[in-house]
């Protein structure tokens, strides 16, 4: 198959067509297909951002990402009794990443991308619920677990950071309250 084959693919899984997300599943072809649409988002966001260096770096680093990420979705699922193996949740997971080729818009692509995000994890559950058969409020739970996770060491990171500001800010003005 094509690799335009394969977009087709990715829009069948991004509007939630289980058949498709099936199909990639068990798609060795799918794979690589799938990295190929994570590093274009890369490049679209290079592109949209202004970022000339960012069109060698940025595909690198959302292919990185992209291995992570699905890993601890992975590996939730197994926990919660998933039944699928990491590369057949990939290649649905890389092929949703077409979403995020709206990076490519300048001025817009972030909000789009997080829209684009947010459905993402529409498409994550239906993925989960597909692939590794999960019940819905299981696949929901493995979504949702690095969500919380990552908001909750964004709220301590800004709690601990507007600390120090204050311990900084306050010990300069007891310091300048001392020479007055």
């Amino acid at each position: 198959m094509t690799f335009g084959v394969y977009v087709k693919k990715a829009w069948q899984v991004v509007q939630l067509d289980s058949s498709a997300m099936k199909s990639l599943a068990k798609d060795q072809k799918a794979f690589l297909m799938g990295v190929a649409i994570v590093a274009l988002a890369g490049v679209a966001a290079a592109i949209g951002s202004f970022n000339p260096f960012g069109i060698l770096i940025m595909p690198i680093i959302m292919v990185l990402l992209s291995f992570v990420a699905v890993g601890i979705l992975h590996l939730l699922a197994l926990l919660f009794g998933g039944k699928a193996t990491y590369g057949e949740l990939y290649n649905i997971m890389a092929h949703s990443a077409i979403l995020n080729w709206v990076l490519v818009v300048p001025f817009l692509g972030m909000p789009l991308a997080l829209l684009a995000g947010l459905w993402r994890m529409v498409v994550a559950v239906v993925a989960l619920e597909t692939v590794h058969q999960l019940s819905r409020g299981k696949a929901i739970a493995v979504v949702l677990i690095p969500v919380l996770v990552v908001i909750v060491l964004g709220l301590l990171t800004f709690s601990f950071m507007l600390a120090m500001m204050a311990s900084f800010l306050g010990g300069s003005m007891m310091r300048g309250a001392m020479w007055q």
